[in-house]
């Protein structure tokens, strides 16, 4: 109900929103035994390269590149063959053609994290899409990591990091 906006309850009221302190309580207690189970499949082992690719779990799973990725003059595809041959997966997501995975929706497979090379207007909207999956890790691109993403990630949840992956040090291969 209120996971993702419930952060902590202070003080001695006996509602908030209307909702009683036991309920909030169990809310308070969802949240962080899934913060808690999150941290532990995902653990941050190389805190220098960044909150997601510091994670050598998320930056070696399953990742979405959404982008002009079938356009080989946009960095775009360039994000994504560099991806791609890092994880252990990668979808190609173009919200600029009319067949096809345009969105994140639209992947059937699981998805650890996804890389954002599009306008902050088109990631705000998938940052909804992805956190409404479970996806908990974005990158964000330079130009793709305006204040509507950033905004959005902090809102649903997410773990963002951002930078360049075609410049970014990943996580050594185990």
């Amino acid at each position: 109900m209120i996971s993702t906006q419930l952060r902590g309850v202070e003080g001695g009221v006996d509602s908030i929103m209307g909702l009683s302190t036991t309920t909030l309580a169990e809310q308070l207690r969802d949240v962080v035994a899934a913060r808690r189970a999150s941290e532990e499949r995902y653990p941050l082992v190389y805190p220098r390269l960044g909150p997601v690719l510091g994670r050598p779990a998320v930056a070696r799973g399953r990742w979405a590149v959404v982008g002009d990725v079938f356009n080989t003059s946009k960095p775009a595809s360039r994000v994504f063959a560099r991806v791609s041959t890092e994880a252990a997966s990668c979808a190609a997501v173009s919200p600029y053609v009319k067949d096809g995975l345009t969105s994140i929706s639209d992947v059937r497979s699981a998805v650890d994290a996804v890389d954002l090379c599009v306008s902050p207007r088109i990631g705000a909207r998938e940052v909804d899409v992805l956190a409404d999956r479970g996806v908990r890790f974005v990158f964000a691109q330079p130009g793709a990591d305006g204040e509507a993403v950033l905004a959005a990630c902090r809102r649903r949840g997410v773990v963002v990091q951002r930078g360049c992956v075609l410049v970014d040090e990943w996580p050594p291969r185990s």
